[in-house]
């Protein structure tokens, strides 16, 4: 068995939790990124500034962002493909 008088082989186990900050570095890696949120690769994300559109920092950008649920970013890439598509038959209608 593993770990049973098979020198080499034992799985050594923390005694203790690791400390709160490894979860919070943990959590921060597992979040997505925003510029995978917004479908866009991180080049893309740098080079468009979104936040400077909207008026606040990259920061609170990113959070707000983070608390937008992605049916929602489903639905207004959805609407503006619609409104692309409708442009592209018909032309631009003002």
């Amino acid at each position: 068995m593993l770990g049973e008088d098979c020198p080499g082989s034992r799985i050594l186990l923390p005694s203790h939790p690791p400390p709160a900050t490894h979860s919070v570095m943990l959590q921060h890696l597992k979040r997505e990124k925003p510029w995978a949120k917004l479908r866009m690769s991180r080049k893309d994300y740098e080079t468009r500034r979104p936040w400077k559109n909207s008026g606040v920092s990259r920061k609170r950008f990113e959070a707000y962002l983070g608390d937008f649920p992605d049916e929602a970013i489903d639905v207004l890439y959805r609407e503006a493909d619609a409104e692309k598509l409708v442009e592209a038959m018909f032309g631009k209608v003002e």
